[in-house]
Formats: C-alpha cells, sequence, structure tokens
C-alpha cells in the first residue's frame, strides 16, 4: 500500500484529493527506457532539448514515487522572446508500458511558451505513468503548460508538477485529465520575488 499527497492540513473531505490509499501498485526498480516519445519544435533556434539527470522535488505525490528511477528524461529550453510551441507525447504500447518521466522546462526571462505534455495509449493493456515536471519561468516569462492524459481506463496515472515562478512571470497550468484507472497529481508553486 502508499499513501500519495500526505498533508498535515486536511481539505474538504469530499474532494479525496489528500491522503490517499491505493494497493498494489507496481512500482518497479529496474526500468527499461522508454522509447515511444515524440517531440515536436515550432522552432529547434528558438528552443533546445537536452537530457537530464536530476530534478529534484520540494514535494511530490509520495516520497516513494519522487524517489523513482526514472526512464525518459528531458530539459525542454525556452529562449525566444516569440511565442512557441513545444508538445512532447508519449504513445503506450506493449513494448513501451511503463514510464517514469522527469522533464525540467526552463522558461528563459521575456519568453513565451506553450509546452504540451500527452499521455495515450491505443489498446487496452495495463499501464504505468509517473512523472515529475519542474518549471522555472525566469522574470516577465508567460508559460502555458497543458497536460492531456489520454490513457486506458486500466492504467495507472501519477504526475507531480513543481514551479519557480521568478518577478513578473506567469504560468499557467491546465490538466485535461480523461483516462486511467488511477490518475492523481500534486500540484506546488515557489514565487520567487526580489528582495527590497
Amino acid at each position: 500500500m502508499i499513501k500519495l499527497n500526505e498533508t498535515p492540513v486536511r481539505t474538504a473531505r469530499n474532494f479525496n484529493i489528500n491522503n490517499i490509499k491505493l494497493e498494489n501498485i507496481d512500482i518497479r526498480r529496474r526500468l527499461k527506457p522508454f522509447q515511444s516519445a515524440e517531440v515536436f519544435l515550432e522552432s529547434s533556434k528558438d528552443v533546445a532539448l537536452r537530457e537530464i539527470y536530476d530534478i529534484a522535488l520540494e514535494y511530490g505525490i509520495c516520497d516513494l514515487l519522487t524517489e523513482q528511477a526514472s526512464n525518459y528524461e528531458l530539459t525542454v529550453n525556452i529562449n525566444s522572446k516569440m511565442k512557441n510551441t513545444v508538445m512532447v507525447d508519449f504513445k503506450f504500447d506493449k513494448e513501451n508500458d511503463y514510464l517514469v518521466d522527469k522533464i525540467f522546462i526552463d522558461a528563459k526571462p521575456d519568453t513565451k511558451s506553450n509546452v504540451i505534455i500527452k499521455y495515450t495509449s491505443k489498446d487496452d493493456l495495463e499501464y504505468f505513468h509517473n512523472g515529475d515536471i519542474k518549471l522555472r519561468a525566469g522574470e516577465n516569462s508567460e508559460v502555458n503548460i497543458i497536460f492531456v492524459n489520454l490513457l486506458n481506463t486500466k492504467s495507472n496515472n501519477f504526475i507531480a508538477i513543481e514551479n519557480e515562478i521568478l518577478d513578473g512571470a506567469k504560468v499557467n497550468s491546465y490538466i485535461i485529465d480523461f483516462g486511467g484507472k488511477y490518475s492523481i497529481s500534486n500540484y506546488y508553486s515557489n514565487i520567487v520575488r526580489k528582495k527590497c
């Protein structure tokens, strides 16, 4: 059994969003690489991609999931003042059934961007997704980040989102959650202001 979204201060019970207990969740230690992901860039000049090796989150869904080793890692650097769109499309199938992704989005100051992260499955196999997404929104940047969960109803979907928002930045996060046997998210933002 794992406990998710534990909090010392209870929210209303009818929301059922904190202190969630789940049983029979397959937490794997050894993972093969997830090889069914596509990244679409509006402009490779304005957006740079690279692999990452660690994005420690302040919070997350639970320690067991946050500390799980990843099998897909990506950094997205938004560099242009023009509005850019980046889409990461994870397609689950028989060979790519277990995804632990760690994605870092670094929006430089004064940039504008849309980032779409999509998870899909086309059959009725049981899939597992555990994602850690960290966003740093530089000063006066504007970021729209959209998560689209289209996994089937046999699958588990866990996602932890953490934002660092600098002076004047605007961050809009949208979670479009259509799939999953269990689909649980955790959202944390830290507003960083210059000292006077």
